[in-house]
């Protein structure tokens, strides 16, 4: 019986070669905070490091198109979480999301972003930068193989 193969034979070996990191939950380099969600991903590509601080981490994500007073807020938000050693997670938006991050790299903290397409993949392109940056502040996190790109359903 042929079984479906999940990637092409040298695809681990060729994002691994990236940076891209395939985790289970058997493994030891697998988020530590999902696995205690019932729905938890099978896999996620990791790029960049997690380590045990990030355990404690908050997650800061809104809208696409905040008001001046609400970039404000999240800025001073994520900085102060981020000198207080707590990691900033966020989803690397376009908006509240990519303030978040910003700030908590410019306090000279960690940030870990989660993405809804590929670790290949940079959406929004304004945000490529910030993308190539904070591997080496954190981490990239994206339950999907790295070549997915955006859709409605890798953005629920």
């Amino acid at each position: 019986m042929n079984r479906p193969r999940v990637f092409e034979p040298d695809a681990l070996q060729r994002w691994a070669g990236r940076g891209f990191h395939l985790a289970t939950p058997a493994d030891e380099s697998y988020p530590p905070n999902l696995r205690t969600i019932d729905n938890r991903p099978p896999f996620v590509f990791i790029q960049g490091a997690l380590t045990p601080a990030d355990q404690r981490a908050v997650a800061i994500v809104g809208t696409r198109r905040p008001s001046p007073q609400g970039l404000a807020r999240t800025r001073r938000l994520a900085h102060e979480l981020a000198q207080h050693g707590i990691t900033v997670v966020s989803g690397l938006a376009a908006g509240i999301d990519t303030a978040a991050h910003q700030a908590a790299l410019a306090a000279g903290g960690r940030t870990i972003g989660v993405l809804g397409t590929g670790l290949a993949r940079c959406y929004p392109a304004e945000n490529r930068a910030l993308q190539a940056l904070i591997p080496d502040h954190g981490a990239l996190i994206s339950q999907f193989s790295p070549e997915t790109p955006p859709s409605p359903q890798t953005f629920p």
